[in-house]
């Protein structure tokens, strides 16, 4: 496919969804926008070794936890081998990028409404008619977008099963029982106080 390495296809991949998907989908925009992100995570596993990482006009730069500081030697996946990389996907598999980019950004702008003003009976019916099979819903839209990913990137076509199953069935939190009688007001001569 291209000239990355297996570890700097992992690199890639670990990226991040929604960017990485824009990045792939339009190389030159994607990497634009990436640059100026400065989008970075605090927890990254390589080879057993944990390490930031952090987008830099360079490229993906991976620091060890060790340097404090920062000024340690790092390993930068350069925006140009990137964007090299975008440009050798297959038309149909950017299709499917595009189409998934899509339909998450149709998704999340879907999000229903919270019925703040609706009483407890209304805010658990919303909750279960209407909260959580959105949400769930909205975690396969991610699913489907990260397969297409892994598709991309790592070359593996495996279908990604639902990554949660979302009883529809609301949560009922048992009524909480005081553990201690109510305080009572006891008025002593030169003091008020709930004892």
């Amino acid at each position: 496919m291209s000239g990355l390495t297996p570890r700097q296809r992992a690199i890639l991949r670990a990226y991040g969804g929604w960017m990485l998907a824009d990045i792939l989908i339009d190389p030159d925009r994607g990497v634009a926008q990436a640059k100026q992100s400065h989008y970075g995570t605090t927890s990254y596993r390589v080879g057993g070794e944990e390490f930031r990482m952090q987008t830099t006009a360079r490229g993906i730069e991976l620091r060890r936890w060790t340097d404090d500081d920062g000024s340690g030697p790092c390993e930068v996946l350069p925006w140009s081998a990137v964007a090299r990389f975008a440009r050798t996907l297959p038309t149909q598999v950017v299709a499917e990028l595009r189409a998934r980019r899509q339909e998450v950004t149709r998704h999340s702008r879907s999000h229903p409404a919270y019925p703040i003003w609706a009483s407890d009976e209304e805010k658990e019916r919303w909750e279960r008619d209407t909260y959580r099979p959105w949400l769930a819903h909205h975690w396969d839209t991610h699913a489907r977008l990260e397969a297409v990913l892994n598709a991309a990137i790592l070359g593996r076509v495996d279908p990604q099963p639902a990554l949660f199953n979302v009883d529809p069935t609301p949560h009922r939190v048992p009524p909480v029982q005081p553990s201690r009688p109510a305080a009572r007001r006891m008025v002593r001569p030169g003091q008020d106080r709930l004892l």
